[in-house]
């Protein structure tokens, strides 16, 4: 008579599931049962307009390495939605799954909505810079969205190199972008205190302070080609022979073209242009009246072992009744460095013409600087000069040296972003 073998139920489970893998050769159920599905698409959709670029989106795709036409693996998922969270922090991210359009497919989909409210602060602006001659600069912009397209723009700016007075005051104002981006328009208004170098204190062209108030629009013509209209109105209280107040309208134009090409392995060719017009007449309402043309050109060469061959030339012409602060400089962090603006023209010019030359590799910049501003009718007086320096994450480290008989006392410059 055949013996009853007690069993208890969780081990008759285990020697179940044992012979059934023995028999039926089943293997190891997979934990993620969406593991068997094959990605037909993979789509991004947004509440509001993002300002995150379809080439920005498939680079994230590309790095999360999930793709089209591959079966889902639930790793690569989430790490594209850990990515897409990390760098756009500003957009709520959700994620879903749909089926597909055919047997044994799905859709991924993922939808990103802008924060009502967000900070961002553009580092782009925000420069802080020493001139052994000048002294300090520094100012930065920050942009508040407040969702959608738009933003408040507010700025600090002290600013002792660009032009011929060291202006410090604050900037404020909204932009806001539309035809997905392709269109810019902006209001910007800005108020600064001034302050003048002895070397000018003769001058009758001084003023105290200056207003402006720039409306504009910009428009992208092509990926490469940048087209940006508006007026800028000023409002400037004199400062000789008696303080009164003075108006300078000026159209304002500029067209700027970028372009980079890829020339191999750790090469790339980068080409910039630009073209700026201010004109400023009686019939907008202004108390002067001139043409200020503006020329850059640039190409800066990225070469395998971190090296990099940088050339640019700038020139410009001004006609007709200017304030100073149109006049053209050299001889600051930009131009000419190795000399001092007030060495080189204390009233600045009406001709500009400046050219240079850099070297770096892997942080280590060596430059060559010619260039000569003047009025028209005169001589103009080219002045060289070279320099070497160290720039790590921004941070620039630089001593330039005029070139020029007698004694050549360096230039010290130290900063960020310049």
């Amino acid at each position: 008579m055949p013996r009853t073998i007690y069993m208890p139920r969780p081990l008759r489970f285990a020697v179940l599931a044992c012979l059934l893998q023995v028999i039926g050769g089943a293997q190891e159920p997979d934990l993620n049962v969406n593991s068997k599905y094959i990605v037909e698409t993979v789509e991004f959709r947004y509440t509001k307009k993002p300002t995150v670029t379809p080439k920005q989106i498939l680079e994230i795709q590309r790095m999360a390495n999930l793709e089209v036409g591959q079966r889902f693996v639930q790793d690569r998922f989430d790490s594209l939605v850990k990515r897409l969270k990390s760098e756009y922090h500003a957009y709520k991210v959700t994620h879903r799954m749909e089926k597909g359009t055919q047997p044994d497919h799905v859709k991924v989909i993922f939808e990103l909505e802008r924060h009502g409210f967000e900070i961002n602060a553009k580092t782009s602006d925000l420069k802080f810079l020493y001139h052994s001659k000048n002294n300090f600069s520094f100012g930065s912009t920050l942009e508040i969205g407040t969702g959608g397209e738009g933003a408040l723009v507010a700025g600090v700016l002290t600013d002792n190199d660009l032009t011929l007075e060291r202006a410090s005051g604050i900037r404020g104002g909204y932009r806001h972008d539309v035809a997905h981006r392709r269109v810019r328009l902006a209001v910007i208004g800005e108020t600064f205190r001034t302050q003048w170098n002895p070397s000018t204190q003769s001058d009758a062209g001084l003023y105290r302070r200056r207003q402006s108030l720039e409306p504009s629009v910009t428009l992208q013509v092509l990926p490469s080609l940048r087209l940006k209209a508006g007026i800028n109105l000023q409002r400037i209280e004199t400062q000789f022979p008696v303080a009164r107040f003075e108006s300078s309208h000026a159209l304002i134009s500029t067209l700027r073209y970028e372009q980079g090409w890829d020339l191999g392995t750790a090469t790339r060719n980068l080409v910039v242009a630009g073209y700026d017009l201010r004109a400023a007449a009686r019939n907008i309402g202004s108390d002067f009246v001139y043409a200020r043309h503006a020329f850059e050109v640039g190409q800066t060469l990225t070469l395998p072992g971190k090296q990099a061959v940088a050339l640019a030339f700038t020139a410009g012409t001004l006609s007709g009744q200017a304030p100073l602060y149109e006049r053209f400089v050299l001889g600051n962090s930009q131009t000419l460095r190795g000399y001092n603006r007030f060495e080189v023209a204390p009233f600045g010019g009406n001709r500009m013409a400046h050219g240079s030359a850099e070297y770096g590799v892997r942080g280590l910049r060596i430059l060559y600087d010619r260039g000569a501003v003047w009025n028209d009718g005169k001589t103009p007086k080219v002045r060289h000069s070279v320099g070497v320096g160290y720039t790590k994450v921004g941070l620039t480290c630089m001593l330039a040296f005029p070139l020029r008989d007698g004694q050549m006392i360096p230039i010290l410059l130290l900063g960020y972003n310049f």
